[in-house]
């Protein structure tokens, strides 16, 4: 029976999300589609600086330890072993998600409740892995939250594993090691995915030791060995992220970084209060409050059937007197505190007692990246995930005992128990039927390849020369950029907030010396194929499309090219600017070596300055010669090197920032060996 109900849960799980196993491919606003020819350039192990990045004008890698596995994948997987993008990210993103979902939600269940039964895993697996938070986060190809997600009740369990043993503290110095290394190593996984989500885990688990040592009878020794052995597991975690750590404590934060920091506090609290999109009835009742249509500000009604979720959830708390096992009833009233502050904490700067959610924003350090409260669900997830199947178990072992007819093989009353089982999991999946009626999108829909953007990107790729693309008003998911043709959005570019202003702008002849200053050499009107750029009132408006290409062919300094269909590409008349160029008379020539490092000749008959067309860092340096020379802004925000003297010189441009790093990728490797040679000793 067991392998039968094993198999169903397979099937349905495969049913839920087939498109993932048979779309040619997934797409979503997040997770954008990648031609060959880009995937071509990434190398194993991301540098420290990417052209592409910046809105095209280059910038760190702002979530570098998840880049570090896209690129992983990417250049190793496919560059190295040859294996199809399609494939790969099916896999090892998508496919680990639900991998890593399944596993680690039963993993919590097997650890926390006593002997769990089949069903109660099963509904466990429903709940953290079909809900509706979820449903949005993949939907809208957030990946790296998603699989910060799955991991999470596994980082939690093996946190829980050390608090709550108490052989622990006095286990043999091995079996601790042991259990500290497994425990930083999963906590390091989840860090990769998404640090935020594992605050939020760690949050959970430092809650967890604190309410352990609080209602349970320790002594000193024992509560100092395991507070000690706590945060051993987050130190040896972070060490395995040196890599991007190291160059963050010798060089400080980066400059996007920095202005989050800056943000004054009316800016703080108005930006909470935007993104606090859920009422407490849609928190508590673990309902998302973009359900199903997942669109960013379109606020849905409560849906009153998801109530019973919440009924279910802290039903268990009458049942925790008739177990005895102590151990049992701390979790069970641990994860129902951990619900009730999740939905709490979720419903952002709405009622009831708003003030307070406000104030803990306010107050709490790296509060910024917790603007959008829905991350909390995190908690709801991880509680409602144990007390649900806990309840159901407890209701079915009650009607088993209330209808049970003796000395009859076939009685109505007898089959109770399973009805109950029966409509519990026929509930959890009419909580989702709009997964069944085909009606959710992004990741979930199966979608296919204009051959407007198959032409568009072999028409760059057969431009050798360095230029941007500028996309107006924004990029498209099927753009194509490269190291040689990064794309920017004119909406970024202009700060504006529709096309009408930017044409405006283009009108002015100052415009063009602008776009071509920064190696802008084609702006294209994308082909909205899926009916998001060109929005009105949330539809898309062809009006709008159709003033876009119009408005730009009256531009004198524009040349329309023929070929894409519905992809407006126009030329800017006039050749725009290297990669790199003199200001002033001069010859150069230049190649990229990495994206962080580049060799140069020049030659310059009076002092000059070289202009590197790139977001200004403060860390690039030109080595001309003996020379070191620093760079310094410009007014448009690009890099600057002074050339004092005439003469004709050779050297690199690089990023002094990639030394730190690659120390820190030498440190985080000898800690994975660490780790690896320590479990195979212990």
């Amino acid at each position: 029976m067991k392998t039968v109900l094993g198999w169903i849960t397979v099937l349905l799980i495969f049913f839920i999300f087939k498109n993932w196993f048979t779309a040619p491919f997934i797409t979503a606003g997040d997770f954008p589609h990648f031609f060959n020819e880009t995937i071509a350039q990434w190398s194993i192990i991301p540098p420290s600086w990417n052209p592409t990045n910046g809105n095209g004008f280059g910038g760190e890698h702002l979530l570098y330890a998840l880049d570090s596995y896209i690129y992983f994948l990417g250049g190793f997987m496919v560059n190295r072993i040859g294996l199809p993008w399609e494939v790969v990210y099916k896999f090892f993103v998508f496919g680990l998600f639900i991998i890593l979902s399944v596993y680690s939600s039963i993993y919590l269940l097997k650890k926390t409740l006593e002997n769990p039964r089949i069903f109660q895993m099963i509904i466990g697996v429903l709940l953290f892995l079909t809900n509706t938070y979820i449903f949005m986060i993949v939907g809208g190809g957030q990946m790296g939250v998603a699989l910060a997600y799955s991991i999470a009740p596994l980082v939690l369990t093996r946190f829980i594993m050390i608090i709550q043993n108490s052989d622990f503290a006095t286990q043999g110095v091995k079996s601790r090691i042991k259990q500290v290394l497994l425990a930083s190593f999963v906590l390091a996984v989840q860090i990769m995915f998404d640090a935020r989500l594992a605050l939020l885990t760690l949050a959970v688990t430092l809650a967890y030791l604190f309410f352990f040592i609080l209602t349970t009878q320790l002594n000193k020794k024992i509560i100092i060995k395991k507070i000690v052995s706590f945060f051993s597991v987050i130190f040896l975690g972070l060490l395995f992220h040196l890599s991007w750590i190291l160059p963050r404590i010798l060089f400080g934060a980066t400059a996007l970084e920095g202005l989050i920091k800056n943000s004054t506090e009316g800016v703080l609290r108005n930006s909470f209060e935007f993104f606090s999109f859920a009422q407490f009835p849609q928190t508590v009742s673990f309902l998302h409050p973009n359900w199903p249509e997942n669109i960013f500000g379109k606020i849905y009604f409560m849906n009153p059937e998801f109530l019973a979720l919440p009924i279910l959830a802290f039903s268990s708390l009458f049942f925790i007197k008739k177990n005895s096992h102590k151990k049992n009833n701390q979790i069970i009233i641990f994860f129902a505190l951990l619900g009730l502050i999740g939905a709490f904490l979720a419903k952002g700067a709405n009622p009831p007692f708003e003030e307070i959610n406000v104030s803990i924003f306010m107050h709490m350090p790296a509060s910024e990246i917790f603007r959008d409260s829905t991350k909390f669900y995190l908690f709801i997830a991880l509680s409602y995930t144990v007390l649900i199947p806990f309840s159901v178990h407890n209701i079915y072992n009650f009607f088993k005992t209330k209808f049970n007819v003796p000395n009859k093989k076939v009685h109505i009353l007898n089959y109770i128990p399973c009805i109950f089982l029966f409509f519990v999991f026929l509930f959890l999946l009419f909580l989702i039927r709009p997964i069944f009626l085909d009606e959710l999108r992004g990741t979930f829909k199966q979608y296919e390849m204009p051959k407007e953007y198959i032409e568009l990107k072999d028409f760059l790729v057969e431009k050798p020369t360095f230029f941007r693309t500028l996309w107006l008003p924004t990029q498209h998911r099927f753009n194509f950029y490269s190291l040689t043709h990064p794309a920017t959005s004119a909406k970024e570019l202009f700060t504006a907030t529709n096309s009408a202003e930017i044409i405006m702008q283009l009108h002015d002849e100052k415009t063009k010396d602008y776009l071509m200053n920064l190696a802008i050499q084609y702006i294209i009107v994308p082909y909205d194929s899926f009916g998001e750029i060109f929005v009105r009132d949330r539809k898309y408006n062809e009006k709008e499309y159709e003033d876009t290409s119009e408005g730009l062919k009256k531009i004198s300094w524009l040349e329309k090219l023929e070929g894409f269909e519905k992809i407006g590409v126009y030329k800017i008349t006039q050749k725009a600017s290297d990669h790199f160029r003199l200001y002033g008379e001069g010859n150069i020539s230049y190649e990229m070596r990495k994206p962080d490092r580049y060799d140069i000749s020049i030659s310059v008959p009076k002092p000059s300055k070289l202009i590197f067309v790139e977001n200004y860092n403060p860390y690039w340096i030109a080595k001309l010669g003996k020379n070191e020379i620093k760079s310094e802004k410009t007014e448009d925000n690009l890099n600057s090197f002074a050339i004092e003297k005439s003469g004709s010189y050779s050297g690199e441009i690089y990023s002094s920032k990639q030394e730190a790093y690659n120390y820190g990728q030498i440190a985080s490797l000898v800690m994975l060996t660490t780790f690896i040679v320590s479990l195979f000793m212990l």
